[in-house]
């Protein structure tokens, strides 16, 4: 979506507009349509990587309510703090292995990730990969997350359901 540069309450309007659809959507239906992708660096704190989820979703004006899962590299899933903020929200764990997630197109690959993983994008491709991938929206471009004091960082982003964006 392209707006003129004299324009932007047009592009706020626009998401605002959106994303009270989209709530309103999910609490009628009882369904989650909001994918979140994570990447994270080893050992990172639990707790961090869910004031993190809530900040994002605080940013960007989105509903908690409609969140599907977490998305994430199969190398990720025995990571203490994941498996506490899928335990703790009862949010589902979708894994993908890189294989999956190397085709995956996103708008802001990492030459650090290609280094350390061997994939260009963890979070973009792992929440475009759970929301249905060609069909699905990212909705949150990769955010990194990290806070002194606390241990490790993470990165996350927000793709929409492709079954969302057919209704």
């Amino acid at each position: 979506m392209t707006f003129a540069d004299d324009q932007p309450w047009a592009a706020i309007a626009t998401m605002l507009q959106f994303n009270c659809i989209l709530e309103d959507f999910c609490q009628e239906n009882g369904r989650a349509w909001l994918w979140v992708g994570m990447g994270c660096q080893q050992d990172t704190d639990g707790q961090l990587m869910a004031e993190g989820v809530e900040q994002v979703f605080r940013d960007y004006d989105l509903a908690p309510e409609a969140i599907a899962g977490i998305a994430t590299l199969d190398v990720k899933a025995k990571e203490t703090g994941i498996l506490a903020l899928c335990r703790d929200r009862h949010f589902p764990l979708q894994t993908f292995t890189r294989q999956q997630l190397q085709g995956i197109r996103v708008p802001t690959a990492s030459g650090v990730v290609q280094q350390k993983v061997g994939i260009p994008s963890v979070a973009e491709a792992a929440a475009l990969c759970a929301a249905g991938g060609e069909g699905a929206r990212l909705l949150v471009p990769k955010q990194i997350i990290k806070q002194a004091g606390r241990k490790g960082s993470l990165t996350l982003a927000v793709a929409l359901s492709s079954r969302a964006n057919s209704l």
